[in-house]
């Protein structure tokens, strides 16, 4: 139940539901709509608030992955899964929602790239926007010494800090810049 001030004021439903993507990838677009029963009584179809996170994030209405996209009905209350067969049917599907994002150029880069980034193993270690000099400064120090094909990116505050990372690794990027924004979106 949902209350408010010690009061019930409406009874809520929470379930997980755990899906593997590629059991549902083929050449088709599936739809999964949830439908309840409550006290012995068929609901209408319900608004899904889901917990997923992805690569790009719009809001709870699309999931990136690396072989999916999965996007919430219009009602949001059913899921599609569509396979990404090749960047062109990607970028269509996705550059439709365009309009939901703050920033288009990135969302563009984004789509341009995704083939090529998708299945790169990329890993941001950030302290604090404000400061390093903490574990991630050190885990990214030791990780840095790995060969081990994941591409190793430290996050700093501002260009005062790159005289830190001389001979560490030269991928030594700023937060909030667009270089950051990109990465952060095909990261692991």
């Amino acid at each position: 139940m949902k209350t408010y001030l010690g009061r019930e004021i409406f009874s809520t439903i929470n379930f997980t539901l755990d899906f593997e993507l590629p059991n549902w990838l083929s050449e088709k677009k599936y739809t999964l709509e949830f439908y309840f029963k409550y006290k012995n009584k068929l609901l209408a179809p319900q608004q899904l608030i889901h917990s997923w996170t992805s690569k790009f994030y719009d809001g709870n209405k699309l999931y990136v992955d690396e072989n999916a996209l999965v996007t919430t009905t219009y009602l949001g209350n059913a899921f599609t899964i569509q396979k990404i067969a090749d960047r062109n049917t990607f970028v269509a599907d996705v550059l439709s929602k365009k309009n939901n994002y703050q920033d288009g150029y990135l969302f563009a880069r984004f789509t341009e790239n995704f083939e090529v980034y998708r299945n790169k193993r990329i890993w941001l270690f950030i302290d604090r926007p404000t400061a390093i000099g903490d574990n991630a400064e050190a885990l990214f120090r030791y990780c840095t010494k790995k060969r081990d094909g994941i591409e190793k990116f430290m996050v700093i505050p501002d260009a005062s800090y790159f005289q830190q990372f001389e001979g560490v690794s030269k991928k030594i990027i700023v937060f909030g810049s667009f270089e950051y924004k990109f990465l952060l979106m095909f990261g692991n």
